[in-house]
């Protein structure tokens, strides 16, 4: 815990170590470089006071000691400037230390005595005890030639006045030095240090969670983060409603109202947040049909008035004046005799204001406090984030129930194509039988032809009738999406069932060939739904031949080829056909990037508004999405287009075969 507190409030201990240490060194140096120094000018200025000494004396007793050239001489030299030098250090004065040094600084003779830490006091001082200065006198013979000098040692001395009184100066100018120090730190600590620490909190909190707005601004740099962290929660509120549009099946706007509160809540942490619906009634008037809201006592005590307040405004105000007397607006509520401030707004309107959100924030749980222009300006983001949201929700709703209307029509086109076809041979084949029947009465030699052309027909009826079956079956592959059945199958044994049904519906001017690998493996699918691309790409390939040979007589190729490609481990299906290959809008061949464009939602290759452009979208999405593989499309050289499918020959069966969404919604190509 201890480590923690220290840890989370490292920038101030760090900057009050700064801090004491720089006023410290600021200190020492007025006391070293100014004070210091006017004290030694001081005492040098009034030496003569501080050391009523004899210089002549001392200056003829050390040139004696200096000349002195035997040992007796010396000792008898000595004695008196001994004794000199005693006097003077062992007195009142401030001298601790006297020394005579010969002309090669070696010293003849010192007196000296410990006077530093006694001398320098309170009074006489101002940090520092440890004053000291030093002068010399220099020690000439009679020719005035420099042999020696005597070396004072001196500290600061005792009871004097002028010194006292720099002292006491010196102190004051110390301590307004400190109190600056002082101001300029709390300046530093408020509208920096502070700050700094704050941003950092919160930045070691977004690295966890989502970033939290400072409440109370205090200088530019917490104004900074806020707008950072504004735009960051924005994103967020952002993300979370495409999220929701893109994960969500039923894509109800009441589903996202009822998520709004708690999740802005979290982001934003405000002190309550309300949405309500109104709808209005034939008699004109406005019913809650939802209600939402999420926040503290406050919030809740507050939300009956919040509805009143609205139910009121609704009431009273015309659907044409409507949304600017709710758009960005702030509202008073009271409660227990405390007023509060709302910010409310028109989140989303339909049908000429017959349907009606509303959502109210309180973004302080302070009583009586109006949101400053920021968090006006805040809010106002927020919401049009959510206006935003919530329309791509009604777009991506009607996208979804056109496309599903679109795929339902060209569906029923396709079956309804199939099934004229079908009912127009059988026609002819029951006219057939008609007309034998009526023809019982002829030669025996004209009824041998007749039974052979009535077997015929029965034989056609009944191929007809199994081909009815087997379309209707391969059409209502579409219904089995959300049921898919996954299995081991042999793709020979599922193409030849595939070509034996197709061939009973195309002239028999058109051939399709089979080019099988041998080797091929089986591999897992759902074979419902393999069959309806594969008789969607054969469906493809003959309309291909009959925009090529319209002019002429209808004849063409198709050829399917198998094969097995070990590395990736896949199995490949490929139609090629002989038509007029895949050509873009303007009736040229498409180039690779306007091929990939065949299987998105919409897009046909086929001009004069002949196709929806959903086959080859189901397709992509039968192979793509419920078996994990790859549809290549390309124009071959020698003519024609071919279409390759690439199949998985093992997949995760407990995972594909999950309810999956139809295919009619969008391709994620």
């Amino acid at each position: 815990m201890l480590f923690e507190r220290i840890k989370s409030n490292r920038l101030i201990i760090l900057s009050v170590v700064v801090f004491i240490v720089t006023g410290v060194l600021i200190l020492l140096q007025l006391d070293r470089q100014y004070y210091q120094v006017k004290k030694k000018q001081i005492i040098v200025d009034n030496w003569e006071k501080f050391f009523p000494v004899d210089r002549e004396e001392i200056t003829r007793e050390s040139r004696a000691v200096i000349l002195a050239t035997d040992p007796g001489s010396q000792d008898l030299t000595r004695r008196p400037l001994r004794q000199t030098f005693e006097g003077i250090v062992h007195g009142p004065t401030s001298a601790y230390r006297m020394a005579l040094l010969d002309k090669n600084s070696e010293v003849l003779l010192e007196v000296k005595q410990n006077k530093i830490r006694s001398y320098n006091n309170a009074r006489n001082s101002l940090f520092l005890r440890e004053f000291s200065g030093e002068t010399s006198l220099l020690i000439s013979d009679i020719t005035r030639r420099v042999i020696g000098k005597v070396v004072v040692s001196y500290t600061t001395p005792l009871g004097n006045q002028e010194i006292i009184d720099l002292t006491a100066r010196y102190k004051f100018y110390a301590l307004l030095i400190i109190v600056g120090l002082i101001i300029v730190y709390a300046a530093l600590l408020k509208f920096l240090l502070l700050p700094v620490k704050r941003v950092m909190g919160r930045l070691d909190y977004a690295l966890k969670a989502s970033p939290e707005i400072i409440k109370r601004p205090r200088s530019r740099l917490e104004r900074v983060y806020n707008n950072l962290a504004r735009d960051a929660l924005l994103t967020a509120a952002n993300q979370h409603i495409k999220g929701f549009i893109s994960t969500s099946t039923t894509l109800d706007t009441a589903v996202i109202l009822a998520q709004l509160p708690a999740f802005i809540l979290r982001l934003f942490r405000y002190a309550g947040i309300w949405v309500f619906e109104f709808k209005r009634d034939p008699e004109n008037r406005y019913v809650l049909v939802h209600s939402f809201s999420e926040g503290g006592k406050v919030a809740q005590s507050l939300t009956p008035r919040v509805k009143e307040i609205l139910e009121e405004t609704l009431r009273t105000t015309s659907s044409i004046m409507l949304a600017s007397k709710l758009e960005k607006s702030v509202i008073q509520c009271q409660d227990g005799g405390k007023q509060y401030c709302l910010f409310i707004d028109l989140i989303n309107e339909r049908e000429e204001y017959a349907l009606v959100d509303i959502m109210a924030i309180m973004a302080d749980g302070v009583s009586g406090r109006v949101p400053d222009k920021w968090r006006l300006e805040t809010l106002g983001l927020l919401c049009e984030q959510v206006k935003t949201g919530i329309k791509t929700i009604e777009m991506q709703r009607r996208m979804i129930f056109r496309e599903k209307s679109e795929a339902n029509i060209n569906l029923s086109r396709n079956l309804g194509h199939d099934l004229t076809n079908i009912i127009a041979t059988s026609k002819l084949d029951l006219l057939t039988v008609r007309d034998f029947l009526s023809e019982l009465d002829l030669p025996p030699s004209t009824q041998a032809q007749g039974v052979r052309i009535f077997q015929e027909a029965l034989h056609d009826l009944l191929n007809n009738t199994k081909f009815l079956q087997e379309l209707v079956d391969i059409y209502r592959s579409f219904s089995f999406i959300k049921r898919p059945r996954f299995g081991e199958v042999n793709l020979h044994d599922l193409l030849d069932d595939i070509i034996r049904v197709f061939q009973l519906s195309i002239s028999r001017n058109i051939t399709i060939a089979k080019r099988y690998n041998p080797q091929l493996p089986h591999c897992c699918v759902e074979q419902r739904l393999v069959k309806l691309a594969i008789f969607n790409l054969l469906s493809n390939a003959v309309d291909a031949i009959k925009r090529k040979v319209s002019t002429e007589s209808l004849s063409g190729n198709i050829v399917i080829t198998t094969n097995y490609l070990e590395e990736s481990d896949e199995l490949s299906i490929s139609i090629k056909d002989t038509g007029d290959g895949i050509r873009n809008d303007k009736g040229e061949l498409a180039s690779p990037i306007e091929i990939d464009k065949i299987f998105y939602m919409g897009y046909s290759t086929k001009r004069n508004e002949e196709g929806e452009g959903l086959g080859l979208n189901w397709v992509w999405t039968i192979i793509s999405e419920f078996h994990k593989g790859r549809v290549i499309a390309q124009n071959c050289s020698d003519g024609g287009a071919k279409f390759t499918i690439y199949l998985r020959r093992q997949i995760d069966l407990q995972e594909e075969q999950k309810p999956t969404q139809n295919v009619s919604g969008e391709s994620k190509k």
